[in-house]
């Protein structure tokens, strides 16, 4: 088991390779831990070979077939706070290796990461309404917890700060669903800002919510079943 103290900043390189020489040597699997379309994945590994600098596993598919264009990884041990975040190197899908190095300390915020939580396939409109203010801008991604939208450098100088009370009119496929909520995070992203939203479910209808992230999150896995055959086809036909 790799251990980290929380909020500790993880251990040096040396003690991290150590710790996977010691999970070689127990034959000891691991999770390993890529996102696809906003959805958490994890997928067995078990560790073939600890090297200077890198460290070899097999893993499971079909799901680890996201390492074919994930440059990071997370590694998992038997508790979530157990955790190391790795670089990609290479990884043959056919045999199901992957070799990780720059293992590092996975941080403190992977749980709320770890929520359920996805990407629509197409542009779906929310409103948002600020005091007398409204502006119409696109979901991001949407969980059972909250939403993420993102806010136009010209949407009639609206501005939306941490803390903000806000009202969310979501136009999903089959319902509109109203929603009182908050903004929990305000990121920069080039001209534009992604918002963060979080429910305030006593004050919602939450069934549609639930309903839309079920059906999605099969299309995703079907989605990812069917990458991983062709990924695999043509890995085999080299």
């Amino acid at each position: 088991m790799i251990f980290f103290e929380r909020g500790r900043g993880g251990m040096d390189k040396e003690t991290i390779l150590s710790e996977l020489k010691h999970l070689l040597d127990e034959q000891e699997e691991v999770d390993l831990m890529s996102f696809y379309q906003g959805l958490p994945l994890t997928y067995r590994g078990v560790i073939y070979d600890v090297g200077k600098e890198e460290a070899t596993l097999i893993v499971q598919p079909p799901d680890s077939v996201c390492l074919t264009w994930d440059s990071l990884v997370y590694l998992l041990g038997p508790e979530p706070i157990d955790l190391l975040r790795a670089d990609v190197v290479s990884f043959e899908i056919v045999s199901g290796t992957v070799k990780l190095n720059n293992f590092r300390y996975g941080g403190p915020n992977l749980g709320k990461r770890m929520i359920t939580r996805v990407t629509p396939p197409e542009e779906l409109k929310v409103d948002v309404r600020v005091g007398e203010a409204v502006f119409s801008t696109v979901m991001l991604d949407i969980s059972s917890q909250g939403v993420g939208v993102k806010l136009d450098a010209d949407s009639n100088g609206v501005s939306l700060q941490r803390g903000q009370q806000v009202q969310v009119t979501m136009y999903l496929p089959d319902k509109r669903v109203p929603a009182q909520g908050a903004v929990t995070a305000v990121v920069a992203a080039g001209d534009e800002q992604h918002i963060s939203i979080v429910f305030k479910e006593d004050e919602m209808d939450i069934r549609p919510v639930w309903q839309y992230i079920s059906h999605r999150r099969m299309d995703i896995l079907q989605e990812l079943q069917e990458k991983y055959l062709t990924a695999y086809m043509e890995g085999a036909g080299r």
